[in-house]
């Protein structure tokens, strides 16, 4: 009897021990399942223990599957979305082929939502993700003009020391540039593919090189930087080319003029001028805004002996110039760039006669000073008219004829088409007689010939303006230097001189 109630005693004691676990494991769970996290978390791993189990998944998939090669983006996503919820993110080859589907889709609300669900996925299974379809959707995203989801698109593959190939990512920058908006977020993100290279490189990584960026890349924010105005951002952008060791061409240099030339220094733009000068004659035509950026310059500095001396060598050095490539500056030339008084001069490597196939084209928005004219290199009307009214102000008349002297034997024009002659005209319809007088009696005494019919148009605008006593030295000395050739010339001068006309 002792040893029948002593066995019911610990079956009894088993027994409320084994039901007071159970009520703590069920108190346990009961709160555990109260904690929001938690509760989300054991319901998502059961509804994908469902769908694992379920045949719903299997046709989900299909489903999805068939809208993808189909390419109906409405219906895919919709299956993605439906997949999702129950059974968590598909494979990463189903993950791959619904970003490049829908990056083609034309809804910018669409793309958006790719962008969100791909940095979702990248927070929750990066694994899923592949370089190819990302840099699909990033140019689909940079056609559409969304530059802020491409450029944390873009960060996210920096994180894993990735880019798009350069070609792509040329692409992908010529769209984001259009905006200068997208210029801001573009050059920030040269930079930091910039820094990803530094420090692959420090580390001596075999993918480093895969991260340098182009000189395309370079000239393509430079464009930008330029058309919207902002100069020290571009300044910026060229140090970091120069510490990157990207080598500058002809185009990045007429780049850098037009940055040098915003931010007025002059210096830095002459140091280029050497190179350029001797740049070959198909090559030289490209510098020709250069020349006008420098020109610019100099007069905005009011510093016409610079001004004279490059509008001559403008003319000068194009007979100079040879016609093939110079092999001298086919090599990469360093040019010093920034401060001259810094410990460390940085520089930038140049490569004056290479000129890109995919180069961008600068569309002048000013009325240049330098142009194109025939083939050559010539002063506008507008560069002319400049150097004469700073001439002028300054009292220099006399510079100015042995600057256009000068000009005149280097192009070898005939009177009527001389550039000599064309300033006369163009002082005497400003109303500039006397100017116009000094410059003709300056040609006279350099043994430069004008036309007789100039003399006629600066005798009548005498006679007009009733200045007779110049009218008169005008007369005697077309008469004394036997300008003269028929009767009906003779008639003009002697009906001015009458005030008939």
């Amino acid at each position: 009897i002792n040893m029948f109630a002593w066995r019911v005693t610990n079956i009894r004691k088993s027994v409320l021990g084994y039901t007071f676990i159970a009520c703590q494991e069920s108190y346990l769970c009961a709160r555990l399942h109260s904690v929001p996290h938690i509760r989300r978390f054991s319901t998502v791993v059961q509804a994908q223990q469902l769908c694992t189990a379920s045949p719903n998944r299997e046709i989900l998939l299909k489903k999805l599957d068939c809208a993808l090669r189909e390419s109906k983006d409405e219906e895919a996503w919709k299956f993605f979305n439906e997949y999702k919820s129950c059974c968590g993110f598909p494979c990463s080859s189903t993950v791959s082929k619904l970003i490049t589907v829908l990056s083609y889709s034309s809804d910018h609300q669409l793309l958006r939502d790719v962008c969100n669900v791909v940095f979702k996925i990248a927070k929750e299974k990066c694994e899923l993700l592949q370089l190819d379809s990302l840099c699909r959707l990033c140019l689909a995203l940079a056609r559409a003009q969304m530059s802020v989801p491409v450029s944390k698109l873009l960060r996210l593959m920096l994180q894993k020391n990735k880019v798009p190939p350069m070609d792509v990512l040329c692409s992908v920058y010529m769209h984001m540039v259009k905006t200068e908006a997208g210029m801001y977020l573009a050059s920030n993100i040269l930079v930091e593919i910039c820094d990803c290279f530094y420090r692959l490189s420090a580390r001596k990584s075999e993918c480093a090189m895969s991260m340098k960026p182009t000189t395309t890349m370079f000239n393509l924010v430079l464009d930008a930087c330029v058309r919207f105005g902002s100069s020290l951002r571009g300044q910026y952008i060229i140090e970091v080319m120069a510490r990157t060791g990207v080598v500058a061409d002809a185009h990045s240099v007429v780049l850098f003029s037009y940055i040098y030339e915003m931010n007025g220094q002059m210096d830095e733009l002459k140091l280029f001028k050497e190179y350029v000068d001797r740049a070959s004659v198909p090559l030289a035509r490209h510098y020709c805004q250069f020349y006008d950026n420098l020109l610019s310059l100099h007069c905005k500095f009011d510093d016409l002996d610079a001004a004279s001396s490059l509008a001559l060598d403008i003319y000068h050095l194009w007979n100079s110039r040879p016609m093939k490539e110079n092999p001298d500056l086919g090599k990469s030339c360093p040019v010093p760039i920034g401060s001259p008084y810094l410990k460390e001069v940085l520089k930038v490597q140049v490569m004056f006669e290479l000129l890109q196939k995919d180069s961008v084209v600068l569309l002048k928005d000013k009325e240049a000073l330098v142009i194109i004219e025939n083939g050559k290199l010539v002063i506008s009307s507008k560069g002319l008219a400049q150097l004469i009214s700073k001439y002028k102000r300054s009292d220099r008349i006399n510079e100015l004829s042995k600057l256009l002297v000068a000009i005149e034997k280097e192009m070898g024009t005939s009177q009527e088409g001389s550039i000599c002659n064309d300033v006369i005209l163009a002082c005497i319809y400003t109303g500039w007689l006397e100017t116009a007088h000094d410059i003709m009696d300056d040609m006279e005494m350099a043994n430069v010939s004008v036309p007789i019919w100039t003399y006629m148009v600066l005798l009548s605008s005498y006679c007009k303006e009733k200045m007779s006593k110049e009218a008169e030295a005008l007369a005697k000395q077309i008469k004394k230097a036997g300008l003269l050739l028929d009767a009906s010339e003779e008639m003009t001068v002697s009906e001015c001189l009458s005030g008939r006309k």
